[in-house]
Order: structure tokens, then C-alpha cells, then sequence
């Protein structure tokens, strides 16, 4: 709890201006020790000490600056069986998908002309097929990790990260609709939806990620012990396969 408090202090100082690496330096013994569960705590307080969601992204590239390789080290430690190392390979496929999303709307956006038989239409129908699966995960962490965290107290994360959901689901079914609205546009309208639209979904997944990824994630590692936890999380989600990689129809 001492180095959770120390740490939070470092962040702040990050986050009023200073720069993370000369930090770093000046107590390099400190930080030697300091682990992914470490910053996550750390976050979590400032969370729950008026630190804005977006104060947080914000300044989330120079906290990781502070624990090096540590996070890799983390999920290198898991077994590849283990739910986590699931999660995690499900969220680099959604950065693929999200690369090909801001892609494809690059090309639609220099398109002169588009029809739903069009590759790059084809392309954007098949990505919003694997996003609209996706929600099965966002699913099963609710279902499942979310509830496990809040008996360690971390309520305020749990419902941020609900929040996030709604949003993400959002996001997602507004280029449903516009998969949907497609042959009723003309292409100005339709290119400016999309590039609004991807925008939004890119955005939302890929900052949700992140702290999940540098927060939630290490914390789940760090304090749920119990073996059942993790059987039946893993026991949920070997029924559901991989989420959003299998396609589905609209």
C-alpha cells in the first residue's frame, strides 16, 4: 500500500508536467521493484481521487514508461491456457480489425464511386460482421470477471468499464446502421458517416482496451487467487470460442 501511494504521488508529478524518464532515473531502485499490478493500483486511486478517464489515457503512454517490460513479462509468466492470454489475443485481433476498419474507410473516403458489390464495400461489410461479434466478450467480462473484482473493492473501475461497454456497443451498432443505410445514401452522406463512425468505434475500443490492458488485466492477475474464479471464466468462455472472430449475419 506504501508503494501504491508512492507511486500515485510519481503520477501526478507526470501528469502536472514532469518527465517520467528523468523520474525514473532519480529512483531507479524504486521502480526496479515496481510491478504492472503496482501502476494499475496506482491508477485505480487516482481514479477514485478525482482523476479524470481522460486525464488518465492521456498521460497512460509515460506512466508505462516507468515499468519498462514488466507487462510483457506478465503475460509471457501466464500458461497459455490461462483466460487471460485469451483476452489478450482477442484484443490484438480487434486492433486488426480496428487497422483494416481505418483503412478501408481511408479508401471508401478517395472511392469517385461505390456500390455494395465494390471490394472496399465488401471489406467494410466484413469487418462490421467480426465488431458486431464482439460483444460477446465485453459480455463475458461482465458476466464473470467484472463481478470478481468488485469483491475486492474495485467498484469505481468495474463501473467505468460498464460504462465503456454502452459506448463501444454504441459505436458499433451506429455502423451497423449505416452497413444497413447503405443502398438510401448518396456517397457524400455515406463517406461522411463512416468517417464519423469509424472515428467513434476506433476510438472507444481501442482506449478501452488499454486499460484494460494496463489496469484491469494486471489487477485481475494481482487479486483474484481463487483457481475456481479463473476455472469458470475459462469454463465460460471455452463455450463462447474465440469472441468476434467467427463472423455472424446481419
Amino acid at each position: 500500500m506504501e508503494d501504491t501511494k508512492k507511486l500515485a504521488g510519481y503520477l501526478r508529478r507526470i501528469s502536472a508536467g514532469e518527465d517520467a524518464n528523468q523520474i525514473r532515473q532519480m529512483e531507479s531502485d524504486f521502480f526496479n521493484r515496481i510491478r504492472p499490478s503496482d501502476l494499475a493500483m496506482a491508477e485505480q486511486e487516482l481514479l477514485a481521487n478525482g482523476f479524470t478517464v481522460n486525464q488518465l489515457r492521456k498521460d497512460q503512454p509515460q506512466y508505462l514508461d516507468l515499468v519498462g517490460d514488466q507487462l510483457h513479462k506478465l503475460w509471457s509468466s501466464l500458461p497459455y491456457n490461462h483466460i487471460v492470454r485469451r483476452i489478450l489475443a482477442e484484443h490484438e485481433i480487434y486492433q486488426c480489425m480496428l487497422a483494416d476498419l481505418n483503412d478501408v474507410n481511408i479508401a471508401i473516403q478517395r472511392a469517385a464511386s461505390l456500390s455494395d458489390t465494390s471490394t472496399e464495400f465488401r471489406k467494410f461489410a466484413h469487418i462490421v460482421q467480426h465488431l458486431a461479434a464482439t460483444e460477446e466478450h465485453s459480455q463475458y467480462e461482465e458476466d464473470i470477471l467484472y463481478p470478481a473484482l468488485k469483491t475486492h473493492k474495485l467498484g469505481h473501475l468495474v463501473r467505468m468499464m460498464k460504462t465503456d461497454h454502452s459506448y463501444i456497443k454504441f459505436a458499433i451498432n451506429s455502423i451497423i446502421r449505416l452497413l444497413d443505410d447503405f443502398d438510401e445514401l448518396d456517397l457524400l452522406e455515406f463517406k461522411v458517416r463512416l468517417d464519423s463512425s469509424s472515428e467513434f468505434v476506433i476510438n472507444s475500443i481501442r482506449e478501452h482496451m488499454l486499460v484494460e490492458n494496463y489496469i484491469v488485466l494486471p489487477l485481475a492477475i494481482e487479486l483474484i487467487s481463487d483457481r475456481k474464479v479463473w476455472e469458470s471464466l475459462k469454463a465460460c468462455c471455452d463455450d463462447m470460442g474465440y469472441c468476434g472472430v467467427h463472423g455472424m449475419h446481419l
